[in-house]
């Protein structure tokens, strides 16, 4: 899927060729895309203060999203599918049901515009960074805020869940990576080593491992329980942007500013033979399988490739 900058998005049958449906209706330049969890859906977030919900199958629209007082930043489905929460730059997240137009909850806390947000596997809690540099955990349900991690001098620039929920990764803009308990309270690890800002941080799934990318140029796992640092991946030229363990954990995907997707063997800790060549600059998982979706790719957005199987098609979202 291809869209952003400008205010429509393209979705690509990568497995045929071609196009196969235009996503047209927002008024200001799109900020993130996202699928749910089956691929029927597109959650797209814009600088229009809305978020839209289409139909992968015709592009047609679903649901419009309206309530923010500022431009989204992000926008994604939970695990079931039935729910998104929206996060903006006024300093807020709003939960939503798929095909509603009023917000289920508002959560209300942080001092500066909120970054991103996720939904724990269970649906039961919301995840969400802002440039106040705090992450702080929500009850999905009702808005409450549950716990705040952080709130340092250091602004946290992403942070995930632990598959389990237990525990929540936090990218910092401090070159660290830090794990904390899902419950509040101080770190317990803190995964030092890059030299540039960590802009993502991500858990296996089972737990064991972070991934984590950095402004440096490198990617790097760790086994955090003792902090130890198993490998740094080199090979892109430029910042990474974003990575991501596929579903069963055997590979990791990193993406870069110098236009490249990479693909690594988890079990050998090295780059398989699959490398994409486009403008990506960011990977998201995607809604089955193997299948992941990346964006702000600029160059020749149809991307003929595959995931190491053929039966695991790739998608491409650009959102500039």
């Amino acid at each position: 899927m291809t869209g952003g900058g400008g205010t429509g998005a393209i979705i690509w049958d990568v497995v045929r060729g071609g196009e196969r449906a235009r996503l047209v209706g927002h008024t200001g330049a799109i900020s993130s895309v996202a699928f749910n969890p089956t691929g029927t859906l597109v959650v797209t977030a814009s600088t229009d203060r809305t978020a839209k919900v289409w139909r992968v199958a015709d592009g047609a629209l679903v649901a419009t999203l309206r309530g923010h007082n500022g431009a989204l930043t992000s926008a994604v489905f939970s695990a079931d599918g039935a729910r998104i929460v929206t996060t903006a730059v006024d300093a807020t997240a709003r939960t939503w049901r798929t095909a509603g137009s009023q917000p289920l909850a508002v959560l209300v806390g942080h001092e500066a515009r909120v970054l991103t947000g996720a939904f724990s596997a269970d649906g039961a809690r919301i995840l969400t960074t802002s440039e106040d540099a705090t992450a702080r955990i929500w009850n999905a349900f009702d808005g409450r805020l549950v716990a705040t991690i952080g709130g340092g001098e250091e602004m946290i620039t992403s942070a995930a869940f632990s598959a389990d929920g237990e525990f929540v990764v936090t990218a910092c803009a401090d070159a660290t990576a830090k794990v904390w308990r899902a419950a509040g309270g101080r770190a317990i690890a803190i995964l030092s080593g890059h030299e540039d800002m960590v802009v993502g941080a991500s858990f296996s799934p089972d737990g064991q491992r972070v991934v984590t990318v950095s402004a440096d140029g490198t990617a790097r796992v760790w086994d955090w329980v003792d902090g130890r640092m198993l490998r740094t991946l080199r090979g892109h030229s430029a910042a990474l942007t974003s990575g991501v363990f596929n579903r069963d954990g055997s590979l990791i995907v990193t993406a870069s500013q110098d236009g490249t997707a990479r693909f690594w063997n988890v079990h050998r800790l090295t780059q398989d033979r699959y490398s994409l060549v486009s403008e990506a600059c960011h990977i998201l998982l995607g809604p089955s399988h193997g299948r992941f979706t990346m964006q702000e790719i600029e160059a020749d957005p149809l991307l003929r490739a595959t995931w190491p199987s053929p039966d695991r098609p790739i998608c491409a979202e650009a959102p500039r």
